[in-house]
């Protein structure tokens, strides 16, 4: 190769690289929700329940539910220590079996670490299902909740950050690879070819007291054995 062939090669794979390099800088840390304690209020008996959207039955594993925004639905509980904690209250529709679907979405780095508790029509506490239990799939954490005969009397879901994962970060690897063709012109020709450059990118994702979520609930039929 000619030294005006191999100064083209090297300036054309510096100005590749130097382009896969770059990247400017992103979250550092988890969102905290901002409550006004002037806000809260001492019984959850106040706080309206949205309800929790069902899927059309024949079309069940294609539905799509617009996210919610925990932001936009918090309010304001105080707890029995006095502390203020962020929540959204949805209520519980239709019968039983069901299964109730969550997904808590990853946007710009920041997902919500949501804990989800299961209330009776008296607000009081069935169970809680933690953040610990969703599943990192992709681009979001999806969980479900199942319901059965036996449970009946959960009316209320509690949304609210999980002490125990906000705060911490989750971090995923991937490979991004790139094949750029080339022309270049040389004394006595041009130079035609391609590079391949590759980076592997490290994402982070803060768990944090806010974030997008869907949740949508449809009847849950186990399947039957065959008996004959």
């Amino acid at each position: 190769m000619s030294a005006t062939r191999r100064a083209a090669w090297i300036a054309l794979i510096g100005s590749l690289l130097g382009a896969c390099a770059g990247g400017g800088a992103g979250i550092t840390e988890a969102r905290r929700l901002q409550i006004d304690p002037a806000s809260c209020v001492g019984d959850i008996a106040q706080v309206k329940a949205v309800p929790i959207p069902r899927a059309v039955p024949e079309k069940t594993k294609k539905a799509e539910i617009a996210p919610f925004e925990f932001e936009d639905l918090a309010h304001c509980l105080l707890a029995a220590d006095g502390k203020p904690v962020p929540m959204a209250l949805f209520e519980t529709q239709g019968p039983v079996p069901a299964e109730i679907k969550i997904v808590l979405m990853v946007n710009s780095s920041i997902a919500f670490a949501a804990a989800v508790d299961l209330l009776d029509s008296q607000y009081q506490h069935v169970r809680t299902m933690p953040f610990a239990d969703f599943v990192r799939r992709g681009s979001s954490y999806t969980g479900s909740l199942f319901l059965n005969e036996r449970e009946q009397n959960v009316r209320y879901l509690v949304f609210r950050p999980d002490a125990d994962s906000v705060g911490l970060t989750h971090t995923t690897t991937s490979g991004i690879g790139n094949r750029t063709p080339y022309v270049i012109p040389i004394p006595g020709g041009i130079m035609y070819g391609s590079v391949s450059t590759g980076v592997e990118q490290v994402l982070k994702t803060w768990l944090s007291e806010v974030g997008s979520f869907s949740i949508i609930a449809s009847e849950y039929r186990p399947e039957q054995l065959d008996e004959n």
